[in-house]
């Protein structure tokens, strides 16, 4: 599974997963999304093939294909 952590997720959780389970991970800081709009975050994951992990699940209501609920 491919994920993208949102920036209420501390840059070290993507670390984490990466690091002690082997996902592949990356937070939004480190692809220069940090402040991004969830559109642009949208359509960054969509394009990496990765879920976003993320606390505002209602703004990517209209996104089901990039959210694990």
């Amino acid at each position: 599974m491919r994920f993208l952590l949102d920036e209420m997720f501390p840059r070290t959780a993507a670390t984490l997963l990466r690091d002690a389970f082997d996902h592949d991970a990356l937070h939004v800081g480190e692809v220069g999304l940090s402040g991004a709009d969830d559109a642009a975050v949208a359509t960054f994951a969509r394009s990496e093939l990765r879920a976003v992990v993320t606390e505002d699940v209602v703004h990517y209501a209209p996104e089901p294909d990039l959210v694990l609920k």
